[in-house]
C-alpha cells in the first residue's frame, strides 16, 4: 500500500513539474481583429514579441493590442492595453523601416526587412541579419550604358539605452562592377533619440572618392515624426562641402500596411541655388521566418 502511495505521489509531483516546464500558449488580438497565437518570448511597454508556429516571431506593438489572453482562458489585458483598445482605433500604423535613403535607425529587428523603389528605377533592399547588424544592396539600371551602378549599405547597431537611445555606425559603397569608372561613398555615425515611431538622430561621417577620403566633415540630421493614426513624416538632411542636401517625405500605408507608399521631395541647395526634385516610390516591407 506504501508503494503504491508512494509511486502515485511522484507521478503527480512530475505532472506538476511538466506542467509547470511547459509555457504558456497565449492568444493577442489586436484592433483589426486579427488573432495570434504562440509563446510570449519578450513583453515590455512598447511590444509584444510572440513566437508563432506558422511565421516564428513577430512583434506587435502595444497600442496595437486589443487584449492578450492565455489560450483557454479569461482575457487578462492590462487596462493599459483595455484604455487604448476602448480609445481610437491605431489600425495599420507601422513606422516606417527606412527616412528617404537610408534606414529607420530603430527599425528593422532580426529577419525583417524592406524593398524600396523610387523614381521606378532607383532600388534597394535591407535586411537585418539580428537586431544589430543591417546589410542593404540597391542598383540603378542603365540599359545600353557602361554597366549598373550598385551600391552596399552595412550598419551596425547598439541601444545605449533600449527604445529610447541608439546608437550606429555604417557606410554606403558605390561602384560599378564593370564599365564605369565608379568608386565612393560615405561613412557614417549617429546617435538617434526616441523611438521607432518618433525620433531624432544626429550624426557625423566622412565621404570619398576613388579611394581617397573628401576634406571636410559631413553633417547628418534624420528622423521620423507620427502625424496620424496610420502615416509618418521622415526627413534625412546631409550638410556637404559644396552644400545642404535635403530628403524629406512622408509615409502612407496602403491597405494592411504591406505597402508603404513614400511621397516627397529632394533638394540641393548651394551657395544660394535651390534645385528640388519630387520623390515618389514605395516601400515593401517583409519578414523572413526562422527555417
Amino acid at each position: 500500500m506504501t508503494q503504491r502511495l508512494t509511486c502515485l505521489l511522484l507521478i503527480l509531483l512530475s505532472l506538476n513539474a511538466w506542467s509547470q516546464n511547459t509555457p504558456e500558449v497565449y492568444l493577442v488580438k489586436t484592433m483589426n481583429g486579427n488573432v495570434y497565437e504562440g509563446i510570449i518570448v519578450e513583453r515590455n511597454s512598447a511590444y509584444v514579441i510572440l513566437n508563432t508556429k506558422r511565421v516564428g516571431e513577430i512583434r506587435i506593438f502595444t497600442e496595437d493590442i486589443a487584449l492578450i489572453q492565455i489560450k483557454g482562458s479569461a482575457s487578462i489585458a492590462t487596462e493599459s492595453m483595455q484604455d487604448k483598445a476602448d480609445s481610437i482605433s491605431n489600425y495599420g500604423y507601422q513606422p516606417p523601416p527606412n527616412y528617404l535613403f537610408s534606414n529607420n535607425a530603430f527599425g528593422l529587428k532580426a529577419r525583417e526587412g524592406y524593398y524600396q523603389n523610387a523614381w521606378l528605377f532607383i532600388n534597394q533592399a535591407e535586411i537585418a541579419f539580428t537586431d544589430y547588424l543591417n546589410l542593404g544592396v540597391g542598383f540603378i539600371p542603365i540599359f545600353g550604358g557602361d554597366g549598373w551602378p550598385l551600391w552596399l549599405k552595412p550598419t551596425v547597431k547598439i541601444p545605449v539605452v533600449k527604445d529610447k537611445v541608439q546608437w550606429s555606425i555604417g557606410s554606403t559603397n558605390m561602384f560599378n562592377p564593370d564599365g564605369l569608372d565608379l568608386n565612393l561613398g560615405v561613412i557614417l555615425t549617429k546617435m538617434s533619440f526616441g523611438n521607432e515611431r518618433s525620433h531624432i538622430g544626429l550624426g557625423v561621417g566622412k565621404s570619398y572618392n576613388d579611394s581617397e577620403w573628401n576634406s571636410g566633415v559631413l553633417y547628418n540630421v534624420n528622423g521620423v515624426l507620427r502625424i496620424s493614426k496610420r502615416a509618418s513624416l521622415a526627413a534625412e538632411l546631409y550638410g556637404l562641402k559644396y552644400g545642404s542636401l535635403y530628403l524629406i517625405s512622408y509615409h502612407q500605408p496602403l491597405g494592411d500596411g504591406s505597402v508603404i507608399l513614400d511621397i516627397g521631395t529632394v533638394g540641393l541647395v548651394e551657395s544660394g541655388d535651390n534645385f528640388w526634385l519630387p520623390w515618389i516610390g514605395v516601400t515593401v516591407p517583409f519578414y523572413v521566418p526562422p527555417k
